[in-house]
């Protein structure tokens, strides 16, 4: 589980953007991982564990709808068919057990937030990234590298260290020093991507339903339209694929 964006000081960690970076915790249990988070923010969260569904409101996504391009993962049809039927499973068993639940709720997806015509939070990534990159670096007390030009250089010199040939590129490097956005330009998009994610997206939906929580395949990169919003997400094995 990864916390609300800016509550936590993420100083001292590999960053890329203070609007989606957040610190997290992962667990064998939700009463360990409960614990956990407690730790990091100073509060106590064992209350909430009452262990039943009854009484909550969730609402979920259609999970036929969100998966991830064929570009990043090979579609394998057995597999999609089993996440599929587990996932709605899972929405019966949850609904069985006393929970309020709506279905087939409508988040926007990731490539819906474009800005002239460029993924607005690549955009924005980039944007951020060479001045992240550099703060990090220098909070090193021996390093040689201190900048992000140092960096590339360094991994170019040390290819076969950091550049195997199965990912021989440095492109998300490249493209922080290519990015010239101004900061009124880049609060604005900013609010751009926060509008889609978060007012016409998941307080949308919570409005609409009633819902807390929201519920969707991890496949879809449904965390990633959270961390738009600046809102937590937490992951929860679903089950094995067959093959």
């Amino acid at each position: 589980m990864k916390v609300t964006v800016g509550v936590l000081d993420t100083k001292g960690t590999s960053p890329q953007s203070p609007i989606t970076d957040s610190l997290g915790g992962m667990a064998k249990s939700s009463g360990d991982l409960a614990n956990f988070i407690g730790a990091m923010m100073e509060q106590a969260y064992s209350s909430y564990l009452t262990k039943t569904w009854a009484g909550q409101k969730v609402a979920f996504v259609d999970p036929r709808k969100w998966e991830l391009h064929p570009a990043v993962c090979e579609r394998i049809e057995i597999v999609r068919e089993k996440q599929i039927s587990e996932f709605l499973q899972a929405v019966a068993t949850i609904r069985a057990s006393g929970t309020e639940v709506t279905e087939n709720v409508v988040l926007p997806q990731v490539d819906e937030m474009a800005w002239e015509g460029e993924d607005a939070l690549e955009t924005v990534w980039n944007s951020y990234l060479g001045g992240e990159i550099n703060s990090f670096l220098n909070e090193y007390t021996e390093s040689s590298v201190r900048t992000v030009e140092q960096l590339i250089q360094w991994n170019s010199d040390h290819k076969d260290l950091e550049l195997p040939p199965a990912f021989p590129g440095q492109e998300q490097l490249d493209n922080t020093l290519k990015s010239n956005l101004t900061e009124e330009k880049r609060q604005e998009i900013v609010s751009f991507i926060r509008k889609i994610a978060k007012d016409d997206g998941f307080d949308r939906i919570f409005e609409e339903t009633g819902a807390e929580v929201l519920i969707g395949p991890l496949d879809g990169r449904i965390v990633t339209v959270a961390a738009a919003a600046g809102y937590p997400a937490g992951v929860a094995p679903l089950g094995y694929a067959d093959n």
